[in-house]
């Protein structure tokens, strides 16, 4: 998945506010090594009951 339709399925397919968002985006684009699936199953922005939906939502 590309940096631009995962950061487009984060903003109106969840709840996240912009705060969170933000964030997001910040860190997403400071770790390039990482791929999207990489950075979700790690990321501490994440709840770890939030992360299984999002990761099914982004391979939807």
């Amino acid at each position: 998945m590309e940096l631009r339709d995962f950061l487009i399925r984060i903003k109106i397919g969840t709840t996240f506010g912009i705060k969170k968002q933000s964030q997001i985006y910040q860190t997403v684009r400071d770790q390039p090594e990482l791929s999207i699936s990489e950075w979700v199953h790690t990321s501490p922005l994440i709840a770890d009951e939030q992360r299984s939906d999002l990761v099914n939502y982004l391979h939807s």
